[in-house]
């Protein structure tokens, strides 16, 4: 008895911490991450691929029931941490490209409920949600994120504890995040300043006419329009970022490999 109480406490200590990592990662990403995908179906897709990524992941030298065993467990979800939000980051660039927008243009008077965040959210930044969801998916990106992270289980062992490097990196990118949410943003935030100004000008021309409720209409419609002709390039930005997130995976990999 002892000793199939022993040799299955090996096999979750062998399946627990990939587990730890690999549903971290999942749960951080994308699409995975979001309300919408059952949490039923990220537990069983995280147990699947840590089964998958046994024979490469070396199990810690340390009980699973102590406090080093617990130390490697906060370890592992930080790890997973980092390879999901890498990826989130693209994301949430356009997001918040759409809140801008939104902003400028007046649609955050309507705000809807958001489905994947459990928030309200306004119409666009929903829409850019979804688009980036999509082309998520598209881009073969969740590929690339189960790569990396079985690609970690070699540079980054089950018994190593979190980089530094890595976590100092993954802080410096959100001023990276914002810079491109403002790049994604600035067609119609330009056009709408625009009207603004010409409507401050046309409202001191002529005092009679109601600036309120013909600015308001116009500023809709110039966003709108603005919004819609930018559309085309999104995938070609989302692209771009997704590459730079990769190269940041990338390069964490290459650091704790000591290249």
């Amino acid at each position: 008895m002892e000793t199939v109480l022993a040799s299955l406490l090996d096999l979750v200590g062998r399946l627990f911490w990939p587990f730890c990592r690999i549903g971290a990662a999942l749960g951080a990403a994308p699409v995975f991450g979001d309300g919408v995908v059952p949490m039923r179906a990220r537990m069983g897709a995280a147990l699947l691929l840590t089964w998958l990524a046994l024979p490469g992941a070396t199990p810690p030298d340390v009980p699973l029931v102590s406090l080093a065993g617990a130390v490697r467990t906060v370890d592992q979800l930080l790890i997973g941490l980092l390879f999901g939000m890498a990826l989130q980051f693209v994301s949430a660039a356009f997001s918040l490209a759409g809140f801008v927008i939104a902003s400028k243009c007046g649609f955050t008077v309507g705000q809807i409920n958001d489905p994947l965040n459990g928030v309200e959210s306004n119409v666009l930044s929903n829409f850019l949600t979804l688009l980036c969801g999509l082309m998520f998916l598209a881009t073969n990106s969740h590929l690339v994120l189960i790569d990396v992270v079985y690609a970690s289980f070699r540079v980054w062992p089950l018994n190593a504890g979190v980089d530094a490097f890595a976590l100092r990196n993954l802080a410096y990118q959100l001023s990276w995040v914002f810079a491109s949410a403002m790049l994604l943003a600035l067609p119609a935030v330009t056009v709408t300043l625009a009207i603004q100004i010409g409507l401050g000008l046309l409202s001191r021309a002529t005092p009679t006419i109601n600036v309120f409720s013909l600015g308001f209409a116009v500023t809709i419609a110039a966003g709108l329009l603005t919004f819609a002709m930018s559309v085309d390039a999104f995938p070609t930005a989302y692209v771009s970022l997704s590459t730079r997130a990769h190269d940041l995976l990338s390069a964490w990999l290459g650091v704790a490999d000591g290249n």
